[in-house]
């Protein structure tokens, strides 16, 4: 691979599942890879869940600082794949972007494993929906860089 090849994990508001999907990605893709992250309705809190926070530090994964963007044509454009993270999301970006050749959801490798949007969810289903995050996002990440 000559140039860095980007993509993008997309959630609803870019605030609990995208920016872990990101930052596990980013540890466990080679350099090769540019993994960022964005919402189709971010919140315009800064940072990301708490929850998702606490389970990155859980994980030795350094959340780092993380501002919640929103999804565009823009990043759309600059990026290789675009990676939803459940079917409604995919379906709104298709509605809304009239795209489908560079997606990829993130279970496609494990189908069966759904990444549901957590944000009310209690604290251990949370933790449970994470640590399948965790899972799936690992599983792409070898799976994806072996086929590339």
């Amino acid at each position: 691979m000559s140039k860095k090849y980007n993509i993008c994990v997309v959630c609803y508001a870019n605030f609990c599942r995208s920016p872990v999907a990101e930052r596990i990605l980013k540890e466990h893709m080679s350099s090769e890879f540019n993994i960022s992250s964005a919402g189709i309705n971010p919140l315009t809190e800064a940072n990301m869940d708490k929850r998702s926070f606490d389970f990155l530090e859980s994980i030795n994964i350094n959340p780092g600082i993380h501002n919640p963007k929103k999804i565009d044509l823009k990043v759309i454009n600059n990026s290789d794949l675009i990676i939803p993270l459940d079917a409604k999301i995919m379906m709104s970006l298709k509605r809304k972007f009239n795209f489908t050749k560079k997606m990829m959801i993130l279970n496609f490798y494990e189908p069966s494993k759904i990444i549901y949007d957590p944000y009310r969810f209690n604290d251990n289903d949370y933790h449970k929906l994470m640590k399948r995050l965790l899972r799936v996002s690992i599983n792409f990440a070898n799976k994806f860089q072996n086929e590339k």
